[in-house]
């Protein structure tokens, strides 16, 4: 039933942990915190990259990236390149509805995306980009109402996102999305029972 090995559900917890701090975080801190969490996503789940969406006015941009460093594809690993793609991308809006991350706000539902001849959901922004997207995981960011979205990117080992990787990012998700609703929404605060949800049951 993709149970996770012991060694995945401590970094699991680490990274929940993580994102259990009190308290609203500056940009700065909210920065800090994702590039934290990303680099032990990626790792963990053996991704190339993970990209976050946040909705602004019926549009969903880019808010936050992170690639992995073992990446070996060019224009990879040159770090300045890095730089400037994640310069290009930052920022970056869709439209509402376009593509598989438009259309996991929309519903609020996962997807796992493998590329093939058939599927065209995918929005493919690789000349733009130069990153190509073989394999895809997409979940909602939703804690009261949905924010926005996050993405995984291109599994290194089978080319294909596994069950026991869909478990880790839905066990992942509850504290991702309250974490990101205190560093988005104006005047966000927990209530008694978001907070015994999220602090007491996993003291």
């Amino acid at each position: 039933m993709g149970d996770l090995s012991p060694e995945t559900t401590a970094i699991l917890q680490a990274i929940q942990a993580e994102l259990r701090k009190e308290g609203k975080p500056s940009e700065e801190e909210e920065k800090t915190t994702l590039n934290t969490v990303s680099k032990m996503i990626v790792n963990v789940l053996k991704a190339e990259a993970l990209t976050i969406y946040k909705i602004c006015r019926k549009e969903n941009i880019f808010h936050f990236i992170y690639y992995s460093p073992t990446l070996t594809r060019t224009p990879f690993p040159n770090s300045s390149l890095v730089a400037v793609l994640q310069e290009k991308l930052l920022g970056y809006r869709l439209p509402e509805g376009m593509g598989i991350v438009g259309q996991v706000i929309e519903t609020g539902q996962p997807d796992v995306f493998k590329k093939a001849p058939e599927d065209k959901r995918m929005l493919d922004l690789s000349e733009y980009t130069g990153f190509s997207v073989h394999s895809m995981m997409t979940f909602p960011i939703t804690a009261r109402e949905t924010l926005g979205a996050i993405q995984i990117l291109n599994k290194k080992t089978t080319h294909a996102f596994v069950e026991t990787d869909v478990v880790f990012m839905n066990r992942l998700m509850e504290p991702l999305s309250f974490y990101l609703s205190k560093a988005w929404v104006d005047d966000f605060v927990l209530t008694e029972e978001e907070r015994k949800m999220l602090y007491c049951e996993h003291a």
